[in-house]
């Protein structure tokens, strides 16, 4: 399935982890059950996730610390962010580009994400100077070679 990856988490330092929703599953199957209608379930490979019973796309996947979908659905979306909301604890909704979402039309870059969006930028730039570099560098000795044979500095049969 192809979608959007789009994760609640909680990277709020102003809460302990064990007071954090997130960080201790059966507070969070009871939350999402009474509050939501999502029901736990749990896969062959053993993957826990939540779902909607009503609704058969509303899956979210459950790793221990954060609650994710892949989905391109704005509902889903919009009910990840009441669902974080409710927890008041810091739990915020977070994008693939490391947005966080104040509602489906509104995003904003998180300070807690600063660091992790500039590794992915400095990985991107390293990335294209790996792929460029054997590339141009041959490139470039080529050219030298052929000016300095025009040039007749350098002979070559």
């Amino acid at each position: 399935m192809m979608g959007y990856h789009i994760r609640i988490i909680n990277t709020s330092k102003k809460i302990s982890d064990e007071n954090k929703i997130l960080k201790n599953k059966e507070n969070l199957s009871i939350f999402l059950r009474e509050k939501f209608n999502y029901h736990e379930g749990c896969n062959e490979m053993g993957e826990v996730y939540f779902y909607d019973p009503n609704d058969e796309e509303s899956i979210l996947f459950y790793d221990g610390e954060e609650l994710l979908a892949i989905t391109t659905s704005n509902d889903l979306l919009s009910s990840m962010i009441k669902i974080a909301r409710s927890f008041k604890d810091g739990s915020r909704v977070v994008g693939d580009e490391n947005e966080t979402y104040k509602d489906i039309n509104n995003a904003y870059l998180h300070e807690d994400d600063y660091e992790q969006t500039q590794q992915k930028e400095d990985n991107y730039i390293k990335k294209i100077k790996d792929a460029i570099i054997p590339i141009i560098v041959p490139i470039l000795l080529g050219i030298i070679a052929l000016i300095l044979k025009i040039l007749k500095i350098l002979k070559i049969n």
